[in-house]
């Protein structure tokens, strides 16, 4: 079932919200025109999202995930903007981006016991190549000659990330043709962007 706000609702995003509250979550969809959502000067082609969406989009409940003993996890569209914490794993994780979409953004957060001794493998799951870059803290160096920056190649589509421990960060963003990178790694080896 389709639900088109009120134009007295769809002046501004206030009003858009308020709309959305009046939803019921079993699939309604929310649209609204290009004139429509332009009127207060909010500038979008359209606006189509099902009550799911939008529930999602705003539960901030939702943005953190922890994950315990995983070996293979693929993030979905709905969880953009989420944080991914690893408590603790038992073996090898392998973290698969979506296909590269604008706006997508995923974290990865090494929570865990420092103990644990697995590696952490994010790719892509197409063409979608890595651009940006990591900062590296060798936690078997001194402070002083310990940090290095770690650029993917221009065909890499797999990060490696050996024995990462608290506080590595990883954070994906994409503009719809590839994924960005930025974070920081601490660990004994330097991570890898390589094609698989």
């Amino acid at each position: 079932m389709a639900y088109t706000l009120p134009a007295s609702e769809q002046m501004d995003m206030e009003g858009l919200e308020l709309g959305v509250r009046y939803l019921n979550v079993n699939g309604d969809t929310v649209t609204a025109t290009a004139a429509e959502t332009n009127a207060a000067g909010t500038y979008v082609a359209a606006l189509t999202a099902t009550a799911l969406e939008v529930n999602t989009a705003a539960d901030v409940g939702g943005r953190n995930k922890f994950h315990g003993d995983i070996t293979a996890y693929p993030f979905t569209v709905a969880e953009s903007g989420t944080t991914h914490i690893i408590s603790a794993w038992a073996a090898d994780a392998t973290f698969t981006l979506p296909l590269a979409f604008a706006g997508g953004q995923y974290s990865l957060l090494m929570g865990g016991d420092v103990a644990e001794a697995q590696n952490l493998l994010v790719t892509t799951t197409s063409d979608e190549l890595f651009a940006g870059g990591l900062g590296f803290l060798d936690e078997d160096a001194g402070a002083a000659d310990g940090v290095d920056t770690v650029l993917p190649t221009a065909s890499a589509d797999l990060l490696t990330v050996v024995t990462p421990q608290p506080p590595t960060r990883l954070d994906f963003y994409s503009d719809g043709t590839k994924w960005y990178v930025s974070g920081i790694v601490w660990s004994a080896t330097i991570p890898t962007f390589t094609t698989p």
